[in-house]
Formats: C-alpha cells, structure tokens, sequence
C-alpha cells in the first residue's frame, strides 16, 4: 500500500512505473480516498483510456493502469485529479508463479528497479526506462517497502530467507 497526499494547491496527476516480472500477473488496484474503496476493473484498453479521459475531464478522481506496449515488464498507473489538501492510499495486488531453484527452494523475485535499455527506435513517444523519473534510493523523497505475502502451497514453510533484506 503506498500513500499519496497532494500539499499543493493545485490538482495532481500521479503517473507511476515499476517493474514486473515476467511471471507476474497484475491481479487489482484499490484506491482508498475519503471513505471509498475505488476498485480497478479489467476493460479494453481503448475504451479504459477514452473513460479516464472523460472521467478527468469531469475532475472526477480516476485512474488507468496498462502494461507499457514497448517494454512489457513495465506496468504503469496513471492516477488524475487528487484535489489540494487530500491524501489516497494506493493497493497493487500481483499473482506470481514461483519457480523452483536448486530442486528444492522456491524462488520469488520482486523486481524494484526499470532497468535501462538499449531501443534504437527514433520515434519520440517511443517510452525508453532512460526517459522515465530515476531517484536516487538515499534522497529525500524516496520510500521504503513494506511487502505483505501470502503463499499458497501443499506444506507448510519450513525455510524462508532473503539474501538481501530483513524478513519478519
């Protein structure tokens, strides 16, 4: 779950990028704003982006989210109208395929960074992970995770361990 809140005195529009894994399958989108939950519903995508430009353009709040065309291990979210002064609380959800590794551990990975890559197509709304925001992980405004799992399986867990961060 992220927080946004909007400190300034103007409408804001929230685009958000990160990277899934091939695996992965974007599963929901909640927003939490006043006392509603709004829920993602799966359409086609043209007719998603002609209703959250209607639904924009009223000042409704509204969001659209897609698996970026040119590189498919991008999901983007685009949210439109958190009014001055509000806050909303944002849930992803994702169903992922575990694999197996060394016969007997399960493996997931979450990826947390939009690789750079080489694309040598000069078309200018060609989106390129150099073209999107990059934030330096120790400067102000950046966040932490906190990542919620539920595992499905036949057994209980006897191992778990992460070679890169705390687990609780």
């Amino acid at each position: 779950i992220q927080e946004y809140s909007n400190d300034n005195k103007e409408t804001l529009d929230i685009d958000y990028h990160f990277a899934i894994s091939p695996n992965m399958i974007f599963d929901g989108l909640e927003i939490e704003f006043e006392d509603r939950i709004l829920r993602g519903v799966v359409k086609e995508r043209e007719e998603a982006k002609e209703e959250f430009k209607e639904e924009k353009e009223k000042g409704n709040l509204v969001s659209y989210a897609e698996v970026n065309k040119e590189m498919n291990d991008v999901m983007k979210i685009e949210i439109g109208n958190l009014s001055p002064g509000k806050s909303m609380k944002v849930k992803i959800t994702f169903i992922q395929l575990l694999q197996v590794t060394y016969n007997k551990f399960w493996l997931l990975n979450i990826p947390s960074t939009i690789s750079q890559r080489y694309n040598k197509s000069t078309d200018p709304s060609t989106i390129h992970a150099s073209n999107l925001p990059q934030k330096n992980p120790n400067s102000p405004g950046t966040y932490t995770w906190d990542i919620d799992l539920e595992i499905e399986g036949n057994g209980p867990i006897e191992f778990l361990k992460s070679s890169s961060h705390i687990l609780n």
